[in-house]
């Protein structure tokens, strides 16, 4: 029997130790770049009406001031990016596997 072809644990395309359908990895990739964002526009000091350069800084601003006030329940709220805001908002606060493959590159630093 051939040994398996693809990637392997190691290789680029190997994410968090599993190996993720296209449409999972799109999804990953979709939940980073979201994070990242909110990330982004947690820390600007540029008030929401003023451009920092950075693209979609505006809009993630006001999905961030929606979150911290919205008391719908998931699914209930009209933002449609509310719900997958909270959740990666959500995730990013409790996780602490240092590979994971969402958050691990937006982790504190560890304490020492």
């Amino acid at each position: 029997m051939a040994p398996p072809s693809g990637p392997t644990p190691s290789s680029p395309d190997a994410i968090g130790g599993y190996f993720p359908a296209p449409d999972l990895r799109a999804n990953l990739t979709s939940k980073r770049l979201r994070l990242q964002i909110m990330y982004h526009a947690f820390v600007c000091t540029r008030f929401p009406s003023e451009a920092c350069g950075v693209i979609g800084c505006e809009e993630a601003k006001k999905v961030y001031e929606h979150v911290k006030r919205c008391r719908e329940p998931r699914g209930a709220c009209a933002n449609k990016l509310c719900d997958s805001t909270r959740w990666v908002l959500s995730h990013w606060n409790r996780c602490r596997q240092n590979d994971c493959p969402l958050c691990a590159s937006m982790l504190p630093p560890p304490e020492a």
